[in-house]
């Protein structure tokens, strides 16, 4: 009677505890998973703005819930920063939205705050090419002039295909019209993805498409960049030829943060491209 009282005790001290485990992870379940499609934003605000964040269910089980925290940099305010849930629930469905509202009035010209999302279940998988996390960077759009472009640029380039940073400088921009910049290639080599280039032995000749200039579009009152969709960019003196797509934003004249793709077939510019880099650089002073 004893030993069978002492099992019956164990028994119930494992259900509490399973119960408890269950509670805390309000989603896990072997083979769960959720991500966040995408890995960040950077947005130059002129008003209030309103970001729709997609949350995706990555598992064989038909439903489950994820809940998300949001966490904000140091000198990075809350209040200027508000989810519409925190709590997504993937019975409804497999991709869920979340959506983040900027308060333009606690923004600060020149400051750059950052909020990441992730998943309160660090045991959540995220997998399949998804984030376990999502970076939002946002700044108070500081009016400029396109001539405040001009000049020498230096940064950083990150491929994510690699996982690779690598540091750029020398980066001549230079005005085209009212709204266009140039980013000019040296010697044959662009200015962006110059490494790829580099490693390729390749570099554009004279007299197909850009030459391996870039031409970013400026929009002077909200601050976003456009990369054409589809520009033919030239042709290497390997007897390639290439196209670019791409977008990205301002602050102020002296920081750009660009992504962009490089492609190689002409077909299709909605596949994320052939090589695709994020790029952060500002104006050397």
């Amino acid at each position: 009677m004893k030993t069978k009282g002492f099992i019956y005790i164990i028994l119930m001290c494992f259900i509490i505890m399973f119960a408890a485990c269950e509670e805390e992870h309000i989603m896990t379940k072997y083979t769960d998973g959720a991500a966040f499609i995408g890995s960040g934003i950077f947005k130059s605000a002129t008003e209030d703005l309103t970001l729709e964040i997609a949350v995706t269910h990555r598992s064989i089980n038909e439903d489950g819930k994820a809940e998300i925290e949001l966490v904000a940099s140091d000198g990075s305010p809350l209040n200027a920063i508000s989810l519409d849930k925190t709590m997504v629930d993937f019975s409804v469905s497999d991709t869920v939205i979340i959506t983040a509202s900027i308060d333009h009035d606690n923004l600060v010209i020149d400051q750059t705050f950052t909020y990441t999302l992730r998943f309160t279940d660090k045991y959540l998988q995220a997998g399949y090419g998804g984030s376990d996390e999502y970076v939002i960077e946002v700044t108070k759009f500081k009016p400029a002039q396109i001539t405040d472009f001009v000049g020498t640029w230096s940064g950083t380039e990150y491929y994510p295909a690699y996982e690779f940073t690598d540091d750029i400088s020398g980066i001549t921009i230079e005005q085209k019209d009212a709204t266009t910049l140039i980013v000019k290639a040296d010697s044959g080599i662009p200015g962006f993805m110059s490494e790829i280039f580099e490693s390729w032995g390749e570099t554009f000749i004279t007299g197909y498409g850009l030459e391996g200039d870039i031409e970013l579009i400026i929009n002077l009152t909200n601050g976003d960049i456009t990369i054409e969709t589809g520009q033919f960019w030239g042709v290497t003196d390997a007897d390639y030829a290439y196209w670019y797509v791409g977008s990205g934003s301002w602050v102020g004249g002296n920081s750009m943060k660009l992504h962009f793709e490089l492609h190689w077939d002409d077909a299709d510019f909605t596949d994320g491209g052939n090589e695709s880099s994020e790029i952060e650089i500002k104006l050397d002073e």
